[in-house]
């Protein structure tokens, strides 16, 4: 019931995102979405830090948060939708969109995550891409 609960969060905060970040995107393939991507994280509940995120042609990505955490996992288009996979926390959901049109494109990333203390943490990140 708790993992029911957390992804349902997870849903509504993706909701609240796309209303003000534009219409979302099809993704024909990964070129679309390769690159450095920088951006704040916002928890449910409050606060926030700043993250890099860096996805490859290849289906891969990593990112590094200001505080210093890191992680990594694939990433694959099918059907005009971005899906994630962390390996490094396989009780993680991940949900990605791709929002807005041209350069102010923004990847916006869901996730629930178990937190140290057995809970749920529910986060959503919204990424710019960085321009060279």
């Amino acid at each position: 019931m708790k993992n029911l609960t957390a992804i349902l969060v997870a849903v509504l905060l993706a909701g609240c995102a796309s209303t003000s970040l534009g219409p979302q995107q099809k993704v024909a393939n990964l070129n679309q979405i390769a690159g450095t991507w920088e951006g704040p994280v916002y928890f449910k509940g409050g606060g926030s830090m700043s993250a890099t995120l860096v996805v490859t042609p290849e289906g891969t990505f990593t990112y590094k948060t200001e505080r210093g955490q890191t992680g990594s996992g694939s990433v694959r288009v099918e059907n005009g939708a971005i899906l994630g996979y962390a390996p490094s926390d396989p009780a993680k959901t991940i949900e990605w969109r791709l929002l807005g049109v041209g350069p102010e494109q923004t990847l916006v990333i869901n996730a629930s995550a178990k937190g140290t203390d057995g809970q749920p943490v529910l986060y959503e990140t919204q990424y710019k891409k960085k321009l060279p």
